[in-house]
């Protein structure tokens, strides 16, 4: 018994679950996943606003959204996106309240981010995608 579980653990080591095409795309979405690490911690140069509103949702995704909206902050870049009218319509400042927002939804979702970059990839169990 002993002897097959060692086996099936080399064997599981071995081969993945994923086609050609799907290690493909895991590549692709874990390249872009280290590129949005590299501008939050500034490795990339011009860096522009609309590079903080398109990728938001990616960085989201990937568990950065926290160190994304504050350094776009301390570039003076982050602008609250429009769907985010609530939080723009306090006395406090926008910005803190969307960083504050971010932080607790990514706390409560746990550390499904990364699995949620290759549900992207793959279309989703439903198939429709």
């Amino acid at each position: 018994m002993v002897g097959i579980s060692i086996t099936t653990a080399v064997l599981w080591g071995i081969f993945s679950t994923l086609s050609d095409e799907g290690m493909q795309d895991a590549a692709r979405w874990k390249s872009f996943s280290h590129y949005l690490q590299d501008i939050t911690r500034g490795k990339e140069l011009d860096i522009s606003q609309d590079v903080f509103d398109r990728y938001l949702i990616y960085a989201t995704t990937f568990g950065l959204s926290e160190k994304w909206v504050k350094y776009f902050q301390k570039q003076g870049m982050a602008v609250v996106p429009p769907w985010f009218h609530s939080l723009a319509s306090t006395n406090v400042d926008a910005v803190s309240h969307f960083v504050t927002m971010i932080a607790v939804s990514h706390a409560v979702g746990g550390s499904s981010g990364a699995g949620g970059g290759a549900g992207v990839a793959g279309g989703g169990a439903s198939g429709a995608g």
